[in-house]
């Protein structure tokens, strides 16, 4: 009676706001807002008595339910960008995204530069996938994940290998599938940022972060 259930799951409105449509993959097969959250509450012995707004995963909201008690709830401002209008506006620019992204890629590699992926992941695959970047677009992937490290990514068959073994030979220009992470992977790539390298972020907007020498 006196339990609380804590649930993190990511938020729609932040989703919206962020472009973000590597999150839509197999793995999610729902994409709440706190409004539908609530609803799912409804007809229950259960109340939602507190929101938190967290910045992992680009945007996730962090959710407090207990017995219901008298208290409000403030929601997240990020509810703003869950109206249809705000929902059609994302489809378009998604659809705009893809364009710019993939003409990015066309124009670095017309330069002669050769393009590698930092992160093999879930999201990148919808990325990779629905912008139709491939293996012929993407040296290799890179992963620190043992596992993964031998295969190819998914649909677009992008070859995977260890960290170690791309350090010896980077391409000058390496694509984060991982975006989220982008902070972390600057740190940890240091040396690649400091000899010239550069990174390309596809999300939020699509940004090249030239290393030091470039």
């Amino acid at each position: 009676p006196t339990g609380i259930w804590i649930v993190q799951m990511q938020d729609l409105g932040q989703m919206v706001q962020a472009t973000a449509f590597d999150n839509i993959c197999s793995e999610h097969l729902f994409y709440y807002s706190t409004e539908t959250f609530n609803r799912l509450l409804n007809g229950t012995n259960l109340a939602l008595v507190q929101v938190e707004r967290r910045a992992i995963n680009g945007g996730s909201l962090r959710y407090y339910v207990r017995r219901p008690r008298a208290r409000t709830v403030l929601w997240p401002d990020t509810e703003r960008f869950t109206s249809r209008d705000k929902l059609d506006h994302f489809a378009w620019r998604v659809g705009e995204h893809k364009a710019q992204l993939v003409g990015v890629l066309d124009h670095l590699r017309r330069q002669g530069l050769e393009i590698d992926l930092y992160a093999a992941s879930t999201k990148s695959s919808t990325l990779l996938q629905y912008c139709g970047i491939d293996h012929q677009l993407i040296r290799c992937a890179v992963e620190r994940t043992p596992e993964k490290v031998g295969l190819v990514t998914s649909g677009t068959r992008i070859p995977i290998v260890g960290e170690g073994v791309w350090r010896i030979n980077p391409a000058p220009v390496c694509m984060i599938g991982a975006w989220q992470w982008r902070d972390q992977f600057d740190n940890r790539e240091s040396a690649f940022l400091a000899k010239g390298g550069s990174f390309l972020l596809p999300l939020p907007s699509v940004e090249v972060v030239c290393g030091e020498q470039a």
